[in-house]
């Protein structure tokens, strides 16, 4: 229907020039005018695919944090020296001390 200019020749278009750059595998364009959807539907679900690899990234995260807490509650012990968590020191029995608690402390009856 158009006319070509003498001299020019209309030839096969390169691959992948053919327009439908949005086009499946089965030769239906999955976005675009043509796909049959509306642009919110579209909109839709990208957001969905979008909340779905954040939530690998939530899951990724909460794994990370339960490591973690994981491997501080196995070094939680007594108040010790840093030292002697090093050295691996036991003690059998605890240190004996003369320390008293005050009078009006121990006079108070318990809540």
């Amino acid at each position: 229907p158009h006319a070509t200019q003498p001299g020019s020749v209309r030839g096969p278009a390169p691959a992948g020039a053919s327009g439908d750059e949005g086009a499946s595998q089965n030769g239906k364009p999955e976005v675009g005018p043509a796909a049959k959807r509306s642009l919110l539907d579209q909109a839709h679900e990208l957001k969905k695919q979008a909340q779905g690899k954040d939530q690998t990234a939530e899951e990724k995260i909460a794994e990370e944090e339960a490591r973690i807490i994981a491997g501080l509650t196995e070094h939680k012990t007594a108040l010790k020296a840093v030292r002697e968590v090093a050295q691996d020191v036991k003690y059998a029995e605890p240190l004996r001390t003369s320390w008293t608690p005050p009078r009006w402390l121990s006079s108070r009856e318990p809540e």
